[in-house]
């Protein structure tokens, strides 16, 4: 029984070990900054990760998880503009937590998994980028202020290695 069970934990943990070195782009995509802004007019600045927000603005520095915009969007606090670029952040991170999920979840790593994961992540950069685009405009400048969109790059090519790695034929 004990045999069994070190052969079971020893095989469990050689699969995280392969799944570890792919996944450890997943981990990265949800540490990296998405964004830097400016508000209005260097009414503030701040930096964004995919589940947090980091800012510097005349009340002082406030750091906000994707929770709280999520009460702030339920409740009403967030309305038109920042409302749809808050919901569109939501579903991209949604996207990129579920690619995270079902990459795990898997037994080994395939060509579908790896094209699955790599078209996810593309879709969530494309959440993103239409998330910083609903609240500062299609070219990232507008009145509600600045926004350099410095991770969205590194999404677009991890999905698309991903997605390249998913369309490699084995080699016999």
């Amino acid at each position: 029984m004990v045999k069994k069970m070190s052969r079971l934990l020893y095989g469990i943990f050689l699969d995280l070990k392969q799944k570890s070195r792919e996944g450890l782009f997943l981990l990265i995509l949800v540490l990296i900054p998405i964004q830097i802004y400016i508000i209005g007019d260097w009414v503030g600045v701040g930096i964004q990760c995919s589940f947090l927000r980091v800012q510097n603005a005349d009340l002082g520095r406030s750091i906000i998880f994707i929770t709280r915009d999520i009460n702030y969007l339920i409740t009403g606090i967030y309305q038109g503009k920042s409302a749809l670029s808050i919901l569109l952040e939501i579903v991209a991170f949604a996207f990129l937590i579920s690619t995270i999920i079902l990459f795990y979840l898997e037994k080994e790593i395939t060509m579908p998994l790896r094209k699955r994961t790599g078209g996810l992540i593309i879709l969530s950069a494309l959440f993103f980028t239409a998330s910083i685009m609903a609240q500062y405009g299609l070219l990232f400048n507008g009145p509600a202020g600045v926004s350099i969109p410095i991770g969205i790059p590194l999404f677009f090519i991890i999905g698309g290695w991903y997605l390249s790695r998913g369309s490699q034929s084995p080699i016999d």
